[in-house]
């Protein structure tokens, strides 16, 4: 009978907990735009998605994940795409409630850059008996990908409980430069 009671009450207290943890978490599903503030970039779309955890009625602890493509053609290219997957946890602070209305929003985290170039060039073959040049078309492809640490800080407004409008200023501190943009994202909160 012990044992039963023993059971029944941590049954009881992961239940009442878990409930409180759920009450607490929510997450969000969005979609970015995005314009870099570097030259020869511009236009940038993609998705993300995160999770909060409240701190009361006017903060929450957050963490997003997403991806976001950059369309932007570069000269001298034949393909050329830079891709990003962020990783950010941060704080919200709502002025109001964490409802509806207001708030101000700080990350950290890193940002993974993914980049691909493919270019065609001419070189051209000498003859030595003729001495004349036979043109040949050659195509190189490259990639690379790295990971920065990043920033961002920005401000949003909760329409209702589900629907959530944010603005930011993304910074990515990366070797020989960094990388900027300034980002809305239209999220479903659930």
């Amino acid at each position: 009978m012990k044992n039963l009671i023993k059971i029944s009450t941590v049954l009881l207290f992961m239940a009442v907990f878990s409930d409180n943890i759920k009450a607490q978490v929510k997450g969000s599903a969005g979609l970015e735009l995005g314009f870099a503030l570097e030259s020869n970039f511009g236009i940038m779309y993609g998705v993300s998605g995160g999770g909060e955890y409240a701190m009361g009625d006017k903060g929450g602890i957050t963490a997003t994940i997403g991806y976001i493509f950059n369309t932007t053609d570069v000269s001298g290219f034949d393909k050329y795409s830079l891709n990003f997957l962020p990783i950010q946890l941060g704080y919200k602070y709502y002025f109001d409630s964490n409802e509806s209305g207001l708030y101000a929003h700080g990350q950290f985290g890193v940002h993974m850059m993914m980049s691909s170039i493919e270019y065609t060039f001419t070189t051209y073959d000498v003859d030595p008996i003729t001495f004349q040049l036979t043109p040949r078309e050659e195509k190189i492809s490259e990639s690379d990908s790295q990971t920065n640490l990043s920033y961002a800080i920005g401000a949003g407004y909760l329409v209702n409980e589900n629907i959530d409008l944010g603005l930011r200023y993304n910074s990515i501190i990366a070797d020989g430069g960094d990388f900027s943009y300034i980002a809305v994202r239209a999220a479903y909160n659930f």
